[in-house]
């Protein structure tokens, strides 16, 4: 549902991965305009492949795509780890294209 609504909203192209790991692989591969994170991927979770994302891609955005409440997540400082901001799951997802569209256009 995620790539279709992106696709829907003007993205080239969307690239799946089950994990953090493969996250890397096809991020270095891809070149992506964006990349959307889970924080309970299993083999390397969000918060572990965010920072490794940045050091590849370093003006990418890169989004926390989470059920976690923002209070779970108030001890974690998530600039420093590269994230651009953090998106509920519980919000409508045109909610995180449209952030998604802003952070990549600039706007």
């Amino acid at each position: 549902m995620v790539c279709e609504a992106f696709a829907a909203s003007g993205f080239d192209s969307c690239v799946h991965a089950e994990n953090g790991a493969e996250a890397l692989v096809a991020a270095a591969r891809v070149k992506p305009s964006a990349i959307i994170l889970d924080v309970s991927m299993p083999v390397m979770n969000g918060l572990e492949a965010a920072p490794r994302l940045r050091r590849i891609l370093p003006e990418t955005p890169i989004v926390l795509y989470t059920l976690y409440e923002p209070a779970t997540l108030a001890k974690t400082d998530i600039s420093s780890m590269g994230i651009s901001f953090v998106a509920s799951k519980d919000e409508p997802l045109q909610s995180l294209v449209s952030k998604v569209v802003s952070l990549v256009s600039g706007k």
